[in-house]
């Protein structure tokens, strides 16, 4: 009986390690490179974000957010991506929300469109367009920080080792510029933003749950915030 325990048990472990290496193998987020913190092609000064292309902009983010910094690196071995965090706090000192602006281009030689045409509202800043979806969001116990190897996880990582960890439930606001006729690179902001203050969770703001009738106000609100946090202005490039 000893016997026949130890090699099912022993079975059932060389199951799950092969079936935990075929995933991972199959995993585009095993392609992602290492961040990079230096030879950035965009620059923060006093709140200001320039980006000399894709697109030629100069943004102002609101002072009350504090630059966390910025990195570089390619996302599932398909696209270049920049990133670049700014985090704010409430008056006692703890984290409130972060914002990503994430600069993404498709690397030649793959075949790919950015296309969010299914995305619920549009948009705009500063006589940007934008396609922009909010939803309520809650930190994943699995994997706080989003699953290791995409562009959410790099992100949220850099925040959450400058002081700014994701809040339990939050606003995920993700609001996308496309700069190209050919749609293969994009601007990319993300906003996450405590949503304690309203004392209800992700899954009251969810279909059937007691804060739903809320959401498409707290949606609006956070439209409306962030065309007051940031303003873009396009640059010669």
């Amino acid at each position: 009986m000893r016997k026949l325990i130890l090699f099912s048990t022993l079975g059932l472990t060389i199951v799950l390690a092969c079936g935990a290496f075929a995933y991972y193998w199959n995993s585009p987020e095993r392609h992602t490179t290492a961040a990079v913190f230096t030879g950035l092609a965009r620059e923060v000064s006093d709140n200001v974000l320039l980006s000399p292309f894709s697109p030629a902009a100069r943004i102002v983010v609101d002072p009350s957010l504090e630059y966390v910094g910025g990195q570089k690196f390619t996302l599932y071995g398909t696209a270049a991506v920049e990133q670049h965090v700014f985090g704010r706090r409430w008056p006692d000192g703890s984290p409130r929300s972060t914002l990503l602006f994430q600069f993404e281009s498709v690397l030649p030689g793959v075949d790919w469109q950015y296309d969010y045409s299914s995305a619920e509202h549009r948009t705009t800043i500063g006589g940007f367009d934008f396609f922009t979806d909010v939803e309520p969001g809650r930190v994943w116990w699995l994997f706080p920080n989003g699953k290791p190897g995409t562009d959410g996880y790099r992100a949220k990582t850099l925040a959450d080792q400058a002081g700014f960890p994701v809040p339990q439930d939050y606003v995920w606001h993700r609001s996308v510029h496309i700069p190209d006729g050919d749609a293969r690179s994009e601007l990319l902001i993300i906003w996450l933003e405590d949503l304690a203050p309203t004392g209800k969770s992700r899954d009251d703001f969810q279909q059937g749950g007691k804060g739903s009738a809320e959401w498409d106000m707290i949606a609006r609100q956070s439209i409306e915030s962030l065309n007051e946090l940031i303003t873009i202005e396009a640059e010669e490039p």
